[in-house]
């Protein structure tokens, strides 16, 4: 009893004619003819770049390179889809690690592909107010604008003091 595998890389269903020839002892024969279809199977395939990237840029240009006409559905890792079968780019809000998943299907069959990009979290960028002067003894208040930090040092002239963490 053989086997066989059928492949269909096509976007059609593809019909097989499989055939046995039996012979008897006698020479005699017969054919019998069976027919074998495959359905057209999708194979997801896209491009997501860049793969890698630093907050504040957040946008990634989604390129759907799927041969055929199927049902498509996208999960962008941020809790947001898409049904469209070219999304375009896709904005994230802020930075992580984020799985693009593309799934394909037809009427009998499916496939999916995922890539994975990072945006990393910036650097911090260290500003305050104000640049100011004054006779002793001169108090003075800073605003502290920093972005993208939680910890903060101060040195106020005399030496590193005040550590704050927001």
């Amino acid at each position: 009893n053989p086997s066989h595998t059928y492949t269909n890389y096509s976007v059609n269903d593809t019909v097989y004619h499989m055939g046995l020839l039996a012979t008897s002892e006698y020479g005699c024969q017969d054919t019998f003819i069976y027919h074998i279809t495959v359905f057209a199977t999708p194979v997801a395939e896209f491009y997501a770049t860049p793969t890698y990237q630093v907050y504040p840029s957040t946008t990634v240009d989604i390129d759907n390179q799927t041969d055929g006409v199927w049902d498509t559905h996208w999960t962008f890792g941020d809790d947001s889809e898409s049904d469209y079968v070219h999304p375009g780019n896709h904005v994230y809000d802020t930075w992580g690690e984020y799985d693009i998943s593309l799934f394909v299907s037809g009427d009998n069959c499916a496939d999916s592909l995922t890539h994975t990009i990072i945006i990393d979290a910036p650097p911090p960028e260290p500003a305050f107010e104000p640049n100011a002067s004054g006779c002793a003894p001169f108090t003075v208040s800073f605003e502290n604008n920093t972005l993208y930090a939680i910890a903060y040092e101060w040195n106020f002239g005399e030496g590193w003091i005040g550590s704050y963490i927001t």
